[in-house]
């Protein structure tokens, strides 16, 4: 799976996601550092990005207690940030 800039569909956010075999089962995440603020993003959002963009398949790798506690929030694609439903309905009623 590849995760590609915003905008930008044919530079790939990440240069390697790879699964370090050590007790805690890291995952490294390398990026160019200029692309710093949205691997972050992504790092973050990452069950958000995958639960709503249709990677369900992926989401296996995830504890039931991790995708929990982000059941209340929502992943978005344009910015590529993750909010809270919470955070939604506080920005709807300011408009």
């Amino acid at each position: 799976m590849a995760l590609f800039l915003p905008g930008k569909p044919e530079k790939r956010l990440f240069h390697t996601m790879d699964k370090l075999f050590k007790p805690d089962n890291i995952v490294q995440f390398q990026f160019h550092p200029k692309n710093a603020s949205e691997a972050h993003n992504c790092i973050a959002g990452l069950v958000h990005f995958l639960r709503d963009g249709g990677h369900l398949f992926h989401l296996k790798m995830f504890s039931a207690e991790a995708l929990q506690r982000h059941a209340s929030s929502k992943w978005g694609p344009v910015n590529m940030e993750v909010g809270t439903i919470e955070e939604a309905h506080l920005l709807a009623d300011d408009e």
